[in-house]
C-alpha cells in the first residue's frame, strides 16, 4: 500500500477512535454524579476533540471525508447503557474507560505496526492519540476501588 493510502487509512482509524472516545465520554458524563470524575471526563473531551479535528483536517488535505460507522455507534451506546444500568459508580465507569482506552491503544498500535510508510505528520497524530489513551488510563486508575 502506498503512503497516501496508508495515511488515509491511519487517519480514518484515528478519527474513528477519537470519535468513539468522545461519544463514550459524553455518555458517561451524563450518567455520573461525581463532580471530580465529570471534570476529568471533560478534559478527555478536549483532548479527543482536538485529535479528531486534526484527523479530519488531514483527511481533507487528501480530499477525503472521515469514515464513520452507525453500527459501531449503536454498539457503543448499547454497551454503555447496559454497563451502567446497575452500576453508575465512578469506579465502574473508570473501569469501562480503561477498557475502551486500552482497545484504542491496541487498535492504534496495530495501525502503526501495519502501516510502515506513514508520513511523519500522520504517524505523529496516531502516536499522539496513543499518548492521550495512555494518559486517560492513568487518570482513571485513581477512581478504581
Amino acid at each position: 500500500m502506498d503512503q497516501t493510502k496508508q495515511d488515509i487509512s491511519a487517519l480514518n482509524n484515528v478519527y474513528k477512535n477519537a470519535s468513539m472516545g468522545i461519544k463514550a465520554t459524553e455518555m458517561l458524563i451524563e450518567k455520573t454524579e461525581d463532580a471530580e470524575f465529570s471534570k476529568t471526563l471533560h478534559k478527555f473531551l478536549v483532548d479527543y476533540t482536538d485529535i479528531k479535528d486534526k484527523a479530519a483536517e488531514a483527511l481533507a488535505e487528501y480530499g477525503q471525508l472521515p469514515q464513520s460507522s452507525a453500527l459501531e455507534d449503536g454498539a457503543l451506546w448499547m454497551g454503555v447503557q447496559m454497563n451502567t444500568l446497575l452500576d453508575k459508580t465512578s469506579s465502574h465507569m473508570a473501569e469501562m474507560l480503561i477498557q475502551g482506552s486500552s482497545m484504542g491503544m491496541i487498535d492504534n498500535t496495530k495501525t502503526l505496526n501495519s502501516h510502515k510508510n506513514l508520513s511523519p505528520k500522520v504517524e505523529k497524530l496516531t502516536r499522539r492519540l496513543n499518548e492521550i489513551e495512555e494518559n486517560n488510563v492513568q487518570a482513571m486508575k485513581r477512581y478504581l476501588s
